[in-house]
């Protein structure tokens, strides 16, 4: 936990190349802890490294798929990457299973 709080600090106060090597220690040492991914994949996108955000967006998704941050970053990574479609799926996938979750993401739907 300690290691996962100071990435949450270093994330929020911008400092995300400290973030990155932070949360890089934390989804090596637990692969299956999605807050570790999900920050990985945040501090990466601020840095504008897309591909790599998307997949450590796409590693948090896969261990908690009901999460609404999760899809969210999962669908910018792809509308980041240039897979209009393949976002605008995503979210439709992600809204068949989790309807109350539309609102959450309809900003980013309109966008594609």
């Amino acid at each position: 936990p300690a290691r996962l709080n100071l990435a949450e600090r270093a994330i929020n106060s911008e400092d995300f190349q400290l973030a990155i090597k932070n949360y890089r220690l934390v989804t090596h040492n637990q692969p299956d802890n999605p807050r570790g991914w999900m920050g990985l994949a945040i501090a990466l996108f601020e840095l504008e490294r897309f591909d790599e955000s998307l997949e450590a967006a796409r590693e948090c998704y896969a261990l908690s798929p009901s999460e609404s941050m999760a899809a969210r970053i999962v669908g910018m990574g792809l509308m980041a990457t240039g897979k209009p479609d393949e976002a605008r799926s995503h979210f439709e996938r992600h809204i068949g299973f989790h309807p109350e979750q539309e609102p959450f993401l309809a900003d980013l739907m309109s966008q594609l």
